[in-house]
């Protein structure tokens, strides 16, 4: 593994990372707010939840290839795993990102 790679995933966790933990602390702060605007919004709302899906269906894939890799040694799912946990983590990010904006007050 080289730097760059090291420095990718630390960035992506970083960032993965924050905005779950701020929505959590804005939650805590302005529960009731917070969530009123949540709803308020309910096409970007359901927009948001809709990609959350596609994402956790993602993240089945990625568990399902990952069995897969533990019973039969192919080398091109390995390289799949890594593809799809990714786009999940873009996914993800964007996902926390959107609601972090939406409940922040």
């Amino acid at each position: 593994m080289n730097i760059y790679n090291a420095i990718f995933n630390i960035l992506l966790f970083g960032i993965l990372f924050f905005f779950p933990l701020m929505i959590f602390l804005n939650l805590r702060k302005y529960k009731t707010a917070a969530l009123g605007r949540l709803f308020t919004n309910k096409s970007q709302t359901i927009k948001v939840f809709q990609i959350f899906a596609v994402a956790m269906i993602l993240y089945s894939c990625a568990v399902f290839i990952n069995i897969v890799d533990d019973f039969y040694d192919i080398p091109v799912l390995n390289n799949l795993y890594i593809i799809i946990s990714v786009i999940l983590t873009f996914l993800l990010i964007y996902v926390f990102y959107k609601l972090y904006w939406m409940v922040k007050l």
